[in-house]
């Protein structure tokens, strides 16, 4: 279960401060390397949510540590809006540079918006209790080129389902 608290204290110079719980328990112990993912460091006063382990002492130490006011934004999410992204501008490049005609720039762009489409009428029609597009239409698109329409149009139903639909732009 995840905890919440404001860091109280925070010495940067050792890299490690203390937390105190919103329950009102005892402050818990925190280290700069409980932080996951790329975050700016601590300088006292964050409000952060967090897991709650015990050291080899059993005393109180918070891990997993993230800013309470940030969305979580997956490693699988940022990898597949990466890879579609560097898939069409590298696409792109090539075609700048002469290497692909411009002519095959345009079908994965068509066919990727398309795919997007289906997605997102697939998805509202499920929220609404109508009629879903069938999933091996779906897979054809992809595999007709749609793929980068497709893995984007996944993240943002993820992102919707869960409640935070901006989490996918902080990619």
């Amino acid at each position: 279960m995840r905890h919440t608290g404001r860091i109280t204290s925070w010495n940067d110079e050792k890299g490690y401060g203390f937390v105190a719980p919103d329950s009102g328990d005892e402050r818990v112990f925190v280290h700069i390397s409980a932080f996951t993912g790329p975050q700016a460091r601590p300088k006292g006063g964050e409000v952060v949510s967090y897991l709650l382990g015990r050291d080899e002492r059993n005393r109180a130490r918070a891990q997993a540590v993230r800013y309470a006011d940030l969305p979580v934004v997956s490693s699988g999410r940022i990898a597949a809006v990466l890879t579609a992204t560097a898939f069409l501008a590298a696409l792109g490049a090539l075609s700048a540079g002469k290497f692909v005609p411009v002519w095959a720039l345009a079908p994965y762009l068509v066919v990727s918006a398309i795919s997007l489409g289906l997605y997102h009428t697939d998805k509202s029609s499920a929220r609404a209790g109508g009629w879903r597009t069938p999933e091996n239409t779906l897979h054809l698109w992809d595999a007709l080129g749609g793929w980068p329409g497709g893995r984007t149009a996944g993240i943002c139903a993820r992102a919707m389902i869960s409640g935070n639909c901006d989490e996918m732009w902080l990619v």
